[in-house]
């Protein structure tokens, strides 16, 4: 719990009952002009905890980063309890490029926590987000959307480990109030496993695709913030805020043989599948077809499940993303604890 003093956070130093606006340096461009990463650091007037929230980890993933400066701006200090360490746009060089990778090192941000202060530029993106925004949080939301070539529906990952660790994080998930929850332990270099290893309860926020950024979307995530911080404690509840509660979530979980169906072929994808419809296996999902109109390769599913996600471009590459079919373990009532998961089939 963060108790009612300074705070001092990458530089800026945010007297109890402040918010400040800064940015954790990382050098300069090629032209001499600074590069860094936008911070924002809010200290309540109350004690509370220390909620870190990440956006921008991938360059082309607006929806989020618009509703987290949204929720920024609503927070006043003087009746936070606790506080708030943020970033809107974490990966700066992607951003400037609107891609999912660093033009400067081709490096992708989310495979390569926790960093290294003295290795490429993404690395060290990586270890200054770790080092000044999750090292001393009690709460993580790494936040995400589709980028440019991925259709999404709204969902939230949790670690669903056996103990404290992981009811915190499914607690943290029911907070979000989005109805999807998709129940996965962390894998390696990504954000959320060094917060896992730090010990801060940590979930994946994701809202938006395609590389837009939609009003109503970047709203959704503006009062997905605001149902996560209410329920934390941390900022009452009033009529700007009116966050919407689901009385059920729907479990699902990655498939064992991956979250991504990968395509075997190059050519152009057709669906034949919506975002968010149940399948069965076997169930045509898609099909690659040449320039002629020829089939190539024939997309199905291989085991029931929730289209999550999809490729919307359809100019498809070997090897490339297409189809997320996540398998649903079953709907729990909000407020469940991870014991109820285990009785799932």
């Amino acid at each position: 719990m963060t108790e009612n003093r300074n705070l001092t956070v990458g530089g800026l130093e945010v007297e109890a009952g402040e918010k400040k606006t800064g940015w954790l340096k990382l050098g300069t461009r090629p032209d001499g002009t600074p590069l860094g990463i936008p911070l924002v650091v809010i200290n309540g007037a109350k004690p509370g905890p220390r909620l870190a929230l990440i956006a921008g980890v991938h360059g082309d993933e607006y929806d989020c980063c618009e509703g987290l400066r949204r929720f920024l701006s609503d927070v006043d200090p003087s009746t936070l309890s606790g506080a708030i360490v943020a970033t809107t746009q974490a990966n700066p060089a992607a951003f400037e490029s609107f891609s999912r990778h660093s033009p400067v090192d081709h490096l992708d941000l989310n495979r390569c926590f926790p960093g290294n202060p003295d290795g490429f530029l993404t690395e060290r993106v990586a270890d200054a987000l770790v080092t000044h925004i999750v090292a001393g949080a009690d709460y993580l939301l790494d936040m995400h959307s589709g980028g440019m070539t991925l259709g999404l529906m709204p969902f939230v990952g949790f670690d669903d480990s056996p103990g404290e660790f992981g009811e915190k994080s499914f607690k943290l998930a029911q907070s979000t109030g989005i109805e999807t929850l998709y129940a996965a332990v962390p894998f390696k270099n990504v954000l959320r496993l060094v917060a896992a290893e730090s010990g801060v309860p940590s979930i994946l926020v994701e809202i938006g695709s395609e590389g837009r950024m939609r009003e109503d979307l970047a709203e959704q995530a503006r009062m997905t913030l605001a149902g996560v911080a209410q329920r934390l404690g941390m900022v009452p509840e009033s009529e700007k805020w009116t966050v919407p509660y689901t009385e059920n979530h729907t479990i699902v979980r990655a498939a064992k043989t991956g979250e991504f169906l990968q395509a075997p072929t190059g050519g152009f994808l057709l669906h034949r599948v919506a975002l968010g419809q149940t399948v069965e296996a076997g169930e045509i999902l898609g099909e690659i077809v040449d320039p002629f109109g020829e089939q190539l390769h024939e997309i199905r599913a291989p085991h029931g499940g929730l289209i999550g996600e999809m490729r919307t471009v359809p100019a498809t590459r070997i090897g490339d993303w297409t189809y997320a079919v996540l398998p649903v373990a079953g709907s729990v009532p909000t407020g469940s604890d991870l014991q109820t998961l285990r009785n799932l089939p």
